[in-house]
């Protein structure tokens, strides 16, 4: 039985933080020039409600910001000239 109880907790981990590596971010408002890679070579300028998958690179200018909603509904804000 215990066993039993290790396996359930073990998937209801997995069931519960799989979703948040694998939706995608969304682009709630931003000012300035921001953009987004997939490889860090071509840059695209994003736009407002813009959804990013896991694993893009976004940067944003000297005088930009972003604010993101991340999968599990926070908002997190990128300050200027910052990459990740």
């Amino acid at each position: 039985m215990k066993y039993i109880y290790r396996f359930l907790l073990s998937t209801l981990i997995i069931f519960i933080c799989n979703p948040v590596w694998a939706e995608d971010f969304k682009i709630v408002s931003f000012k300035g020039m921001v953009e987004t890679s997939v490889d860090q070579e071509l840059w695209n300028i994003v736009t407002e409600g813009q959804l990013v998958e896991t694993g893009i690179w976004i940067r944003t200018g000297p005088k930009a910001s972003a604010t993101i909603l991340l999968p599990n509904r926070t908002q997190t804000k990128i300050s200027r000239n910052a990459e990740f």
